[in-house]
């Protein structure tokens, strides 16, 4: 995450979640107390290290092919029903690509 994007896209999420406390400032890459007592403050800029760390540590996401994805339908039709003719495989396959593409799993608000 050494790219400003990258950074000024975590630090959103960042906040989306954990409000910028009082005594508490954005400086280059991280965040910084503005006082010695400033706990909140201190403990916020050590949370974002924490983040930091996390989303360094995930794991790049490894996308299913199309052939994947179709064969994930015809499994599911199958185990569900006991024949995969039963049923419209377009349709699971489409919610297959829903759930895939919905945020927290790789989406576009990933």
């Amino acid at each position: 995450m050494s790219q400003d994007k990258d950074i000024q896209a975590a630090r959103v999420a960042f906040e989306a979640v954990y409000p910028v406390p009082a005594q508490c400032v954005w400086v280059g890459n991280g965040y910084a107390a503005t006082g010695y007592n400033a706990w909140d403050a201190q403990t916020h800029c050590h949370r974002w290290e924490g983040w930091l760390a996390a989303r360094r540590a995930e794991p790049e996401e490894e996308r299913p092919s199309n052939g994947q994805v179709s064969a994930a339908a015809r499994n599911i039709a199958r185990l569900l029903l006991g024949d995969e003719r039963k049923v419209d495989c377009d349709i699971v396959e489409s919610h297959i690509r829903e759930l895939l593409a919905s945020p927290g799993r790789g989406g576009p608000e990933h």
